[in-house]
């Protein structure tokens, strides 16, 4: 199985370190994680380096300063067509370009997505919501996941 993470949460090393983690123990789950290059005007510093099934890559970003990012849209697309994830798991804001785009990218590679929120309570505050909120999934799916 392929996991594909993305998301500007991973700017922060811890975050990186628990899927590490998770390819340390699953041996047969190969784990790409995506980090912006950049986040609140610093660099990222996570130095992990690639073993056989666990892949970190930073990535630029189209849109300065947060909160509206998104990664540059051609790089983003070929490192996740080459890549080939059976899932694409992107954690953001609901109304962050990125969140979309993971979404989309999820339905070219015929990818599982699963999509964590930082909002859990509905309110119209951006476009993406409409459609998001029909894609991602309620608590009792994802349990199943």
């Amino acid at each position: 199985m392929k996991i594909l993470i993305s998301g500007h949460p991973l700017s922060n090393p811890r975050q990186v370190w628990t899927f590490r983690k998770m390819a340390e123990l699953y041996k047969d789950v190969e784990v790409f994680v995506m980090a912006p290059a950049q986040w609140d005007y610093d660099p990222l510093y996570c130095n992990d380096q690639d073993t056989n099934n666990f892949k970190f890559k930073r990535l630029n970003i189209e849109s300065h300063p947060n909160p509206n990012y998104t990664y540059e849209i051609d790089n983003y697309i070929k490192e996740i067509k080459e890549f080939n994830p059976d899932i694409i798991y992107h954690m953001n804001e609901i109304w962050q370009d990125a969140t979309t785009r993971a979404i989309d990218m999820s339905y070219v590679v015929k990818a599982t997505p699963v999509v964590f929120l930082w909002e859990n309570i509905h309110i119209n505050q951006h476009p993406n919501w409409n459609m998001i909120k029909y894609i991602v999934a309620g608590n009792s799916d994802a349990k199943k996941i």
